[in-house]
């Protein structure tokens, strides 16, 4: 890590992470290209600000703009982007410079609780219909046969893009990937998966939900076979801003969408989510979950995660949970 030894004010050097973690021993829970670095080489550039910096708290910054109070001389501020669990266990043990940021983490979970609706999140297992779990294993394992056969590793650098210039050479290849599709489609929405997301809806009836679905296809699926109008990136601005003030007038009491409403709406109606598909992002997860924490008066929000059972997106849906804000969950069979 390169840095100057003294940065004269108004400059205020910062220095962000993302992720704290091994990549090369994590393969299959982190990726080499957002990590920023292993916790031994997070001490030791932490050990390398602290000789040539003060480091700051964001409780000691925010009081300099708010209250004038003086910043010590050459100071530094260490953050972090996201929520990973283990930027907390990492970094907090690291020293007091970091430790100092728990007072803010204190004062952030009071202004969440202020700010934010209380909220429940819960993982639904569904078992899929017996026809569609025997295409399913068929499929995969059509994938992962040829997968093994060309030595591709899903896990190295570039391993997806491996495996489909292999695809791309071999006519077991194209037709492994053909599978791949088959079976994703069938464990994101399968017969028992749409079934489940209509016990949802009526358990929550006359309660404001949004549905939340990977690709276009399944959304409209659910839209036509529930009767449910339907938000994708096709719907022009008119349409959608007509749709989302049916929806906070409660004349619509149930948003279909796909990604378009990850982010950037505001709809404090919205008390229940379903996701019946996603991909494994982090960020998308959290964004959705951020879409029904917008506060009311007595309200507690609750986020379902719809799991086909018995399928890789139980491994896709524990990679996009490693967020503080689903730290403990419920599990129920569906």
């Amino acid at each position: 890590m390169a840095v100057r030894k003294y940065v004269r004010l108004p400059y205020l050097p910062i220095v962000t992470y993302h992720r704290l973690g091994n990549p090369k021993i994590n393969a299959r829970d982190l990726d080499e290209g957002v990590v920023d670095a292993t916790a031994e080489s997070f001490e030791r550039q932490v050990k390398t600000l602290m000789g040539r910096f003060t480091l700051l708290s964001a409780e000691e910054l925010r009081l300099h703009f708010l209250e004038k109070r003086p910043l010590p001389k050459n100071p530094a501020l260490i953050t972090f982007d996201d929520g990973y669990r283990e930027c907390l266990d990492i970094a907090l043990p690291i020293g007091a410079p970091i430790d100092r940021t728990s007072e803010v983490a204190a004062r952030i979970e009071e202004a969440v609780a202020k700010e934010l609706a209380s909220y429940q999140a819960e993982v639904v297992e569904v078992a899929m219909d017996p026809d569609e779990a025997a295409s399913y294993a068929q499929h995969r394992a059509q994938y992962l046969t040829f997968l093994r056969s060309s030595g591709v590793q899903l896990s190295g650098p570039d391993g997806w893009q491996n495996f489909l210039a292999a695809a791309g050479r071999d006519p077991r290849g194209r037709a492994a990937l053909r599978a791949w599709r088959e079976q994703k489609r069938l464990a994101r929405a399968s017969r028992a998966k749409l079934r489940a997301v209509w016990e949802l809806l009526r358990e929550h009836a006359g309660e404001r939900s949004l549905v939340f679905t990977d690709d276009n296809d399944t959304a409209y699926e659910i839209g036509r076979q529930m009767v449910l109008p339907v938000l994708t990136h096709h719907t022009k601005p008119a349409e959608r801003r007509a749709m989302l003030n049916a929806f906070r007038g409660g004349s619509w009491p149930v948003l279909v969408t796909s990604k378009v409403l990850n982010e950037g709406v505001d709809v404090p109606e919205a008390s229940v989510g379903i996701i019946v598909s996603g991909s494994g992002s982090v960020r998308e997860h959290v964004q959705r979950l951020g879409r029904i924490l917008r506060p009311q008066e007595g309200k507690v929000a609750i986020l379902y995660e719809l799991v086909s059972a018995g399928t890789a997106e139980g491994y896709t849906s524990e990679r996009r949970r490693s967020h503080a804000a689903f730290g403990e969950l419920d599990w129920r069979d569906g």
